[in-house]
């Protein structure tokens, strides 16, 4: 199976010699909201970044996380259950949790999956 970052002559990015942007996540802490923006896509190979920003804000003591995914340009099942276990960690761990929606192809994963009624999507 050929990884969709590399071209077919394994050069990187699209055949137009174009080079995917580099993955990053973006954190604000804003008082007891901290926001975790993923910037590029959400993946196999960066969900675990994502998971530890969370995880890290969360011992910080915030009450209140939010997952922006306005800037995340694609997602894949990794990324879906990042987003269920996010939710359900946060019912049982007592801090509220809430999803910005992404853009239209992102936000088709979760529809695909049955998902955008269950999990707490919220205006940025």
């Amino acid at each position: 199976m050929r990884n969709p970052r590399f071209s077919s002559n394994g050069s990187g990015g699209s055949s137009d010699g174009a080079v995917p942007p580099e993955f990053r996540v973006d954190v604000q802490p804003e008082r007891a909201v901290a926001r975790v923006s993923p910037v590029g896509e959400v993946d196999i190979s960066t969900v675990d970044d994502v998971r530890a920003a969370i995880e890290e804000l969360r011992i910080a003591g915030f009450k209140r996380l939010i997952l922006d995914l306005r800037q995340a340009t694609f997602l894949d099942s990794c990324g879906l259950r990042l987003a269920v276990d996010a939710t359900s960690h946060s019912a049982a761990d007592g801090f509220e949790f809430a999803i910005v929606p992404g853009p239209p192809g992102v936000q088709r994963v979760f529809e695909v999956a049955g998902l955008s009624s269950r999990l707490p999507f919220t205006e940025a």
